[in-house]
C-alpha cells in the first residue's frame, strides 16, 4: 500500500456508528476479528500497527476489549 492510501481521512460520527453497529451485529460472540477486518482492511480507519497498539491498550481498561 502507498502511504496516501493506507488510512482513510476524516470519519463522520454516522460512519463510526454504522461501522461498529455492523461489527457488533456480525460478530456476536467474537467481534474482534470482524472489528479488525472492518477497521483495518475494509474502511482503512487504522493501520495494522495502530490497531495492535489500541488493542494492547484496551487490555488494561475495564470492560470488553471491543467496546473500549
Amino acid at each position: 500500500m502507498t502511504p496516501s492510501s493506507s488510512v482513510a481521512g476524516v470519519v463522520t460520527l454516522g460512519e463510526l456508528y454504522r461501522g461498529f453497529f455492523t461489527a457488533g451485529a456480525r460478530g456476536f460472540g467474537g467481534a474482534m476479528p470482524w472489528a479488525r477486518r472492518m477497521l483495518v482492511e475494509e474502511r482503512r480507519w487504522l493501520t495494522p500497527r495502530e490497531f495492535t497498539d489500541v488493542f494492547g491498550l484496551c487490555n488494561f481498561l475495564p470492560g470488553p476489549n471491543i467496546v473500549n
